[in-house]
This record gives C-alpha cells, structure tokens and sequence, in this order.
C-alpha cells in the first residue's frame, strides 16, 4: 500500500517550512524515547488532521527503502491520504479503505480504526494489521498510523493448511551470502547472493580460485584489502577463523558495508576447506550511526502505540506504561509507580512452565551488560486472565552523565504465533523424513498418523491402521517380543534405535532400521511416539558381502609369501607377519611409525618416495629396488612395488610388497666375481701360460741348431732353460687348480678354533721363520669358525709367506697375529714391518697371478687366493699401508664362518 512520492531532507519537523510551530513535537518531552520508537518492529507514522506525514520511526523507513521508495523523500512532506488513493493494483481498493478510515478518524466519527489487508509485493505476499488513533497536541488534532507485519503469521497458518508445502520458504528471505574454498582443487564456489553482492549474475565467473580471491579482494576498500587477505590466508594456513566488517563497493560502484565469517574445515590436522559467508551490513550500520544521533520522538506516539510499551526505573519501578502495556498486564494509572517488573501477581515463567529466574529477564539483563536485548520470550499469567507468551525487547536511557537512568521495554503478545508454531512442529516432526515410513502412535500403542511410505511397508491404507493398535497389524507375539519394550522405554523420553527382520506381506523379509521419538504436545507432555522403519535390507546385503571380501582380503594379507604393507602420507598404517618376519620387528613396533625406520639413511628413503610416486603418477603403480635395515642392524635388498588403493585420492594410502632380493644380489655379485675370474682365467691362459711355451718352444730351435753343431755346453744352457720354463707351467698349473677348488665341498665342515689354526700354520713354517730371523707375535683368538679347516690354515699361512717374502732390507722382521671387534663384526689382521705397499698397489696385488716383483718367487697367485677363500665365507679383505718401508697390515673379515664373536 505505498506509492513513491517526492523526495524531502529526512530533518527534524522544525526544518521543513510548510509546517507550523503547533506541528512540532516539545524537543525534551521525547529524547528519552528515541531508543524505543525506531526499536519498535511497527511501522508507524504521525499525521496532521489534513493528513500530512510529521513523523515515521526507523521501521517505517526501512519498509518504504525495501519497496523500491527513497524512504527521505517518502517520510516527510507527502499526504499520506493522497497516497492511498492514488494506489494502483489488486491491493488499490484495500488503500481506498484504509483512506477513509483514517478521515473518519479526524472527522471525530471514530476514536479508532483497524483493518486487516493485505499488501502484496511482486515477489512476496504480505498482511498487515492496520491501526489508526487519534491524539491532540497543543490544541491541534493529530493521529497515529501504525501498520502491524503479520505476514509470519499468516505464513503459519498457510503451512498448517499445506503441512511441508512452505517448509522452505522462510530461505528465500535470507540475505547472505556464501562461499567454500577447496585447498587441494583450488577452487572456490559461490552462492547466488555472494554474486549479487559482488554484483555479478551467478555463475558469471568460473570457479576457479584465482579469479574470485582476485575480484573479491579488489571490492574492498584499499585500506582493507590487506586486512581480509591476511586474515584469509592465516585461515588457511594456520586454521585461524575470522570476523571482519569492512567497506565495499562492488563491480557495478555500489558502496556499503559487508560483514564477512570465514572457518576453516579441519581433517587430519590439516585444513582442507574454508567456508564463510558475506553479508551486506549497510542497513544495520546506518541503524547503528543513527542510533548515535538524537532525532525528535513524540511521547504521544509512545502512549497510543499498538505495541506495549514500559519503562522501569533504575530501581525496578514501573515508571511507565502505554495504553496497550495496560491492556496487556491489567494495569490502573493509579498502579503505576508502585509496581515493580518482576511483580509476583504476573506468575512470570519460562515457556514450557519452569520457573524463569530473574538474571534472565530483559530489565536484569540490560542492567546487568548495558546493552540492548531482544525477543526475550517468557510466560506470564496476569490476575484473573489466561496465561500469555510475551516477546520482550528492552535498550537502556541514560542519564547526561552517561548512567543507565532508566529500561525502556517494547512488548508483544505472541501467544498465537506460538501455539501455531507448536502446531506446524507436530507436522514437522512426522514428514522429517518422507523417504522413511513415518508413523505417529498414542499412547495406547494405536497409530494416530502414517505417511505414504509406510503405507508401502506395511501393505495397508490408512484407513486401515489408523485407530487401530500396532499389535492389531503385527501380531501379539511380535508386538509384545520387539516393539512394545522399545516403545514403552520411548514413552519415558528415551530416543530408541534398534535393527531386525521382519516379515511384511508387501515387501516380504525385510532388514529395517527402527527409531522411536518421544512426541511432545503442546502442553510440553510427552503424548506419544513418532516412530521412523527404514528399509536396509540392501545395506545389510552389501555390509555382509563386504565383510566376506574384507575376510578374504585379510587371508591373503596374512598369508601372503611376500611382505605386504600399507601406507598413507609414508606412515606405516599395516603389515603383514612376512613384513615383520624380514624386517624383524614385531607389527606393533611398525604401525603408525614412519616408512623412515626402515631406510638405513634419509637419502634412500627420500629416493624411493620420489621415485615411487613419479612411477604412480605414469602408469599407476611403481617398483623400486632400494635396501631395508633390519631391526638387528643388518642391510638386506628389497624390491618395492607399490599401488594407490584410490588413484583419484593418494591420501587414503598406497598399498605395496616387498620381495627379499638379498639372497639373488648375493648370487648376482657371486656371478659377477665368477665372470671376472673367468675373465681373469682367460688373460691367463693367453698371456702367462703361453710365455713359458713360447720360451720351450724358442730355445726348442736352438737346441736344434746346437744339436746339429753338436755343442755341448749350449746343448746344457737350453735343456736347462726349457726344463725351467716347465717348471714354471707346472707350478702355474698347480696354483691354478688349487684355486679352482675354492668353494668346493671336498672336505666336510668343522668346527675350529682360530688360535689352533694359527698354532698349525706357524709349525708349518717353523723353518722359513728362524732361517730369516721373523719374530711373530700373537694375541689372544677365542673366536670359532665353521669350514673347511685346509682353507682357514690357507688364509693365515700365505699372509705370514707374504709377510715373510716382502721384509725387504728390515734387520729385525716382525710379525702381528691378532683380532678386533667392529661392531657385529670380527676383524682378523695380519701386519708387519716390511716393504709397505703403495697406494696404487693395494687392491692390484690381490689379482690372479699379480707379483709387485716379477722375479720373486712363487706363482703369484697367494693373495688372490686368500680372497677368494674370504669371500667364500662372505667376508671381504684389505690392506693398509703408511707407504715404502712402514710395513703393512692385511685385514679381513669371515662372517660366514664365525661362530663365536664373544672377545672374552
């Protein structure tokens, strides 16, 4: 019922020139009644008896701002009389009406008027309950107009009439706007209203993050685009959420207020989402400003006002009350004054009846914080009247020191509105869910309400059930084994839940989910149930073939020849008892622990996580060949393949097995020592063996020649060097199949103790040692070894020859014999003070045939002997050396054969 008029400054009535000074509210008589005027929900206006607008509250203002008016020029200066009869449209003749009730209010014809009509925007329907009254200042007749929202209860009432038609409505009311950023998509979704906001058309900008941080961050002003940007990314970073109302203009120039929330979605420590909402605050920001400002109220307005209105003193007086506060808590003139807020005679109480303690009443609270306080709700039951529910808001008056003086309060019956909500809940509660059969039974077990879906359950029509009693349609035994305890513990207040078979005549055997509400009536009683049977036969199907497969899966996990693990973010979250068994800890010493306590160093684990996840990215799944280190501090080889459960989702972990590849790297590197001996045999049959032939063959010529001269002597010279030569093959021969026979089983395995075999060889060179004046020392060998005992005394015996022949020039040649321990280790040495070794020289020398000196005795072939032998027991051997003249120290290790390690 509004009309756009022309515009006028929204000034105190004293500004605008066309009034006289009788128009004019007393300045002092209303400045403490500003608060409640534009607080009140009304919208309300005052009229001159020629029915020009003086005054409109801030409601009033706001409704003409909502309908597309300029709520200044609309306010003031324009007749209120002419603007309902120039109304157009369906709700025309209502205006008409409304017109002429006011002017028979000014004609003395009616001292009040109220009509209810309705009001219907283009987008919304509208009612309003219409009051006009009438009230002399200064000797001038003048009336209040005060229109009455009542749409919301309207509202209620329809949705009685509809049950769920108008559940939704109440969202289209809504004025915010919302917003969810996706860290790991980075994109960011939009509501219809945050594009208003921002002023686009929804969709209009694709949802990716980039350009929405960009366009948002740009609407704000200056000053505070680095305020919301760090306020975002600390939300996003550290899960700080934020609160923040700020200035903005939008793409299309339009400047207000915006109040934006942002909360962060945490899962598993770690923020996945942001959700927040934008709201535009302007309206709310420009109310705060004006409350700040002190604008000319009229104590009349306050007195004739259709909504009760009360003042209570510092001390809990009643000060105040208007004609409609008086109407409401049977009120005397005379009484006021002397009646406190909280008077006894009102039964003040909560809603549901319970006591309603004085810190929660609005007075007390208003005192209590100084601020505002709305739609306190709380019962009352005044003397010989029915009980009342009252929506209650109270703001303080201050005095000119800034105290709280007085509680202005602004009260509304809503008892109605109540009732009709507690009616629209009773429907709520049975349709909640509609893809459920829903039921509402008495307390006499008889149903009362059933919806479509359990009309589908239970092979009946309402007709059918409704009235009767649950037992009727299940049967006694079923009734009185399964329903009737879980039905007579609801009726106790309980929320029950349970899940059985039963037998439907429709449906046949069923799996269903069954859940008992308590149903509450309006008296707050429990009145009976609202009982809700979900049929999940299907999802107990498919849970119990779940279980079988998780069952086989968990067969074959166990089972499984091969280590099977999984993992998520590289923590170990399962293992098999092969894992455990290869790596040799127990399960629970692995799970929830790092990948990392089975790498021997940061640099394989890091390679085979990069590795790994480049192979997944490719082709899906990855194989990776890398070395574990056991929990007893040994290195074995694995080979790691590995696969997503979810390709789409690596975070909900990457299963893998691991294949023990020690035993196949150790015959590798056996074959490839195999194929370099080979290598090395092959030099030799073509280089070492064929110079003593080429030297038999050579002086063979020349034994001819000298045969045919028949001189003697050379005769003897080349007989003497062929038979040399000879030696030289046979000797070459015999080292050769000597060590040949290394690995072999010729001999079986014993058991012997390293100081024995030391002992041996030291007898066996009891003649070499003093002729060359040696001194051998020896420590203390506990340790055991398991072997071939001809091996062992070869090991000790060609490194004390070696010792023996490379003494060089030394005049008193000295030999150590001992042992060490490092750590699982048992390291064996053999050192003098010869010759020395050069650097160049130390791993030549343990080559086929490799003599420093090429005109030293022997084959050449003892110290490759001694490492074949060693690496036979998977051992290794090596040599150190200061240089020429500082001896040299011959180490090396026979894990294999060590049985006793204990150096006590």
């Amino acid at each position: 019922m509004s009309n756009k008029q022309e515009n006028s400054e929204n000034l105190p009535i004293s500004s605008s020139p066309q009034y006289r000074q009788h128009d004019i509210l007393p300045h002092e008589s209303v400045q403490f009644l500003k608060s409640v005027i534009d607080g009140l929900s009304d919208n309300i206006a005052v009229l001159n008896d020629q029915g020009d607008i003086l005054l409109t509250n801030e409601s009033y203002r706001i409704f003409a701002a909502k309908n597309g008016l300029d709520p200044n020029n609309f306010c003031r200066s324009t007749n209120y009389l002419s603007v309902c009869e120039a109304a157009a449209g369906e709700d025309a003749a209502e205006a008409r009406l409304f017109a002429k009730g006011i002017r028979e209010v000014i004609a003395g014809k009616s001292q009040l008027f109220e009509r209810e009509y309705s009001c219907h925007a283009p987008d919304k329907k509208r009612w309003f309950i219409g009051r006009v009254s009438p009230f002399t200042f200064q000797g001038r007749l003048q009336v209040i107009v005060a229109h009455t929202d009542i749409t919301a209860l309207k509202q209620v009432e329809a949705a009685l009439r509809k049950n769920q038609n108008l559940l939704n409505t109440t969202q289209r009311l809504s004025r915010i706007g919302g917003w969810e950023w996706h860290i790991d998509t980075q994109t960011m979704y939009w509501t219809e209203e945050t594009y208003r906001i921002h002023g686009f058309m929804p969709g209009e900008i694709d949802p990716d993050a980039l350009g929405h941080i960009n366009i948002s961050v740009a609407c704000y002003e200056p000053d505070a685009r680095s305020i919301i940007m760090d306020a975002f990314q600390r939300c996003v970073a550290q899960g700080e959420p934020y609160d923040l109302e700020l200035p903005f203009t939008n793409v299309k120039g339009a400047k207000f207020w915006v109040r934006t929330i942002a909360h962060p979605v945490i899962e598993n420590g770690k923020v996945v989402r942001v959700i927040g909402n934008i709201v535009d605050i302007t309206e709310r920001k420009r109310r705060d400003n004006e409350l700040r400002v002190a604008r000319e109220l009229s104590e009349c307005i306050i007195e004739d006002s259709p909504v009760a209105i009360t003042i209570v003193s510092r001390d809990g007086k009643i000060v105040f009350a208007n004609r409609h506060a008086e109407q409401l808590f049977g009120l005397e003139k005379s009484t006021i004054g002397t009646l406190c807020y909280n008077d006894p005679e009102w039964q003040i109480s909560d809603i549901d009846g319970s006591p309603f303690v004085d810190k929660r009443l609005p007075f007390h609270q208003v005192v209590a914080t100084g601020q505002p306080v709305y739609d306190i709700q709380h019962a009352i039951t005044p003397p010989d009247a029915p009980r009342k529910i009252l929506s209650i808001n109270a703001a303080p008056l201050h005095d000119e020191q800034g105290r709280i003086d007085r509680v202005v309060c602004s009260i509304q019956d809503i008892t109605e509105r109540r009732q009709a909500v507690e009616h629209l809940q009773k429907y709520q509660q049975i349709i909640s869910s509609t893809s459920e059969g829903i039921s509402l039974l008495d307390k006499n077990y008889c149903y009362v309400i059933i919806n479509k879906a359990y009309e589908t359950f239970s092979g009946k029509k309402q007709g059918e059930l409704i009235g009767h009693s649950i037992a009727e349609y299940l049967g006694e035994t079923v009734f009185l084994e399964h329903v009737k305890p879980q039905f007579d513990r609801c009726l106790k207040g309980e929320t029950i839940s349970y899940q059985d078979w039963f037998e439907y005549p429709a449906l046949g055997r069923r799996f269903v989910e069954v859940m008992y509400f308590p149903y509450i009536d309006a008296k707050g009683e429990i009145a009976g149930v609202v009982a809700s049977t979900r049929d999940i036969t299907e999802r107990k199907q498919a849970q119990e073939a779940l279980r079988e497969k998780e069952r086989l899966i968990s067969s074959v996990f166990r089972s499984a020849p091969a280590g099977i693990g999984l993992v998520a973010d590289r923590v170990l979250k399962a293992v098999n008892s092969r894992l455990c068994e290869m790596t040799g800890y127990k399960e629970q010493e692995l799970v929830n622990q790092s990948a990392r306590k089975l790498y021997p160093d940061d640099e394989s684990f890091e390679y085979v996580g990069r590795e790994k996840y480049a192979q997944i990215a490719d082709r899906g799944t990855g194989d990776v060949e890398t070395q574990w280190l056991r929990k007893d501090g040994t290195i074995i080889d694995v080979l790691l393949s590995s696969t997503p459960i979810n390709l789409n989702n690596w975070s909900e972990g990457v299963t893998f097995t691991a294949l023990d590849m020690t035993e196949r790297k150790r015959v590798e590197k056996s074959l490839q020592q195999k194929n370099q001996e080979i290598e090395q045999f092959v030099y030799i049959v073509s280089h070492d063996l064929k110079s003593p032939l080429i030297t038999v063959r050579t002086f063979i010529d020349i034994l001819r020649k000298d045969l045919l001269e028949v001189n003697r002597q050379s005769i003897d010279e080349d007989i003497n060097f062929i038979d040399k030569a000879a030696d030289k093959m046979n000797l070459l021969l015999e080292a050769l199949l000597k060590y040949s026979r290394i690995g072999r089983k010729e001999v079986p395995p014993q058991t012997l103790s390293v100081s024995r075999q030391v002992e041996q060889c030291l007898i066996a060179l009891g003649g070499i040692l003093p002729q060359h004046q040696v001194q051998v020392l020896t420590s203390e060998l506990p340790q055991l070894l398991y072997g071939d005992p001809l091996h062992f005394g070869q090991i000790w015996q060609n490194l004390i020859e070696n010792a023996v022949k490379y003494r060089g020039d030394q005049l008193h040649p000295r030999i150590e014999i001992g042992a060490r321990h490092e750590g699982p280790d048992v390291v064996f040495y053999v050192r003098d003070n010869g010759m020395g070794i050069a650097p160049e020289h130390r791993e030549r020398i343990f080559n086929l045939f490799s003599q420093l000196n090429p005109n030293s005795d022997g084959s050449g072939l003892g110290l490759a002997l001694v490492k074949k032998i060693v690496t036979n027991y998977q051992g290794r051997i090596w040599v150190e050396s200061e240089g020429a003249g500082k001896g040299s120290c011959f180490y090396f290790t026979l894990p294999g054969a060590v049985v006793n390690q204990d150096p006590g």
